[in-house]
């Protein structure tokens, strides 16, 4: 799910337009809860990242090849959230972990490569019950979305955290 926020908002608080959402299967087999959650947030980041690029064309046409490596400063920040702890901590690390899948290992240093490029300004760690995707993607037996789920986030556009969450490696509560 990919959400506009204003810069001026606190860290990830604050109004919203909500921009893309895909709830889909995957097509590739994940092994663990951690490769599941590293291809979703693969398949997330890589639609952010064309609306990034996107904007940045809107804002400064420039050729294609500028658009490869653009300057971090005119860049639109992409906060990548994920109740994931496990991948988060791999994400956040000092030093890549090795894993035993291969392909788990090429997708999580492509996420660590967005954020040492500048395309990803940082990765969080939020509560499951803080997930605002939870309700869009965890149906209720009829098969309609849960909106309960998350509140009023969306009657209201306004997404506030309840619980705890660790902003790269400091915990916090807003």
């Amino acid at each position: 799910m990919i959400l506009l926020t204003s810069e001026k908002d606190n860290h990830v608080v604050g109004n919203f337009a909500a921009l893309d959402f895909r709830s889909n299967k995957s097509k590739r087999v994940a092994t663990s809860t951690m490769h599941a959650e590293a291809l979703a947030k693969i398949a997330g980041l890589e639609s952010a990242l064309f609306i990034q690029t996107f904007l940045l064309e809107l804002q400064e046409p420039l050729t294609s090849l500028q658009l490869l490596t653009p300057t971090p400063e005119k860049l639109a920040k992409i906060i990548s959230l994920s109740d994931c702890n496990d991948l988060h901590d791999a994400l956040i690390g000092v030093t890549q972990p090795s894993c035993t899948n291969k392909h788990l290992s090429l997708y999580i240093a492509a996420l660590r490569e967005f954020r040492s490029c500048h395309r990803v300004q940082t990765f969080v760690w939020i509560d499951t019950r803080d997930q605002l995707a939870n309700g869009l993607t965890k149906l209720e037996e009829n098969g309609e979305a849960n909106l309960k789920e998350v509140g009023d986030s969306w009657t209201t556009f306004c997404f506030k955290l309840k619980h705890t969450f660790r902003w790269h490696d400091v915990w916090s509560s807003e």
